[in-house]
């Protein structure tokens, strides 16, 4: 695994600002959360006993942002080579 670079980082940031929360890409990573039994799993496992529904959504889109800006950092790095 190669770590993202800080202009890399920036450059996700930006696009993900650019784009806004109610995007394509970021609705699509939330629901694929709440369908993959596995990224289920992590945020069930992840979820404290005293405020699940607040947790859970927290967590939830904790793990959209960083699937957001992995895919983002992907799309730079194939842009580059391409």
């Amino acid at each position: 695994m190669i770590f993202p670079t800080p202009e890399e980082l920036r450059a996700a940031h930006d696009s993900i600002e650019k784009d806004g929360p109610n995007a394509n890409t970021t609705m699509a990573l939330s629901i694929l959360i709440l369908r993959d039994p596995h990224l289920k799993a992590v945020v069930d496992r992840l979820t404290p006993i005293g405020a699940p529904m607040v947790s859970q959504g927290i967590i939830m889109a904790a793990i959209a942002t960083g699937l957001n800006y992995a895919l983002r950092v992907h799309e730079q790095r194939i842009a580059r080579v391409s």
